[in-house]
């Protein structure tokens, strides 16, 4: 992942007709996939606020199809798919305030 970060990074640099990213941090340069991958390999950090590693798998499975149309600049197909990435999101919200322990 560090190789990819550092690749985004140096293309924004070489590729000054393009505007870079807005924020300096890594985690804007990596994909969804990465991301998962990422909090799996750190999950000893991340547990003290999700509570369980298969409440990310679980709610990324969900959504990748969703969020692959979004990335594509598309609209969600129907009212049902944005009432799924909002109860996703209240899911997340309330799996964090239950596991706050910082």
């Amino acid at each position: 992942m560090l190789n990819k970060v550092e690749r985004v990074k140096n293309k924004e640099i070489k590729n000054k007709w393009v505007s870079p990213r807005r924020s300096s941090s890594p985690l804007y340069c990596i994909d969804w996939g990465n991301l998962a991958t990422l909090i799996r390999k750190k999950e000893e950090l991340f547990l003290p606020y999700i509570g369980d590693i298969n409440f990310v798998d679980n709610r990324f499975a969900q959504l990748e199809d969703l969020r692959n149309i979004v990335a594509y600049h598309e609209i969600l197909p129907s009212e049902n798919d944005f009432q799924r990435v909002f109860i996703s999101y209240r899911d997340w919200c309330r799996q964090i305030e239950q596991h706050k322990n910082w």
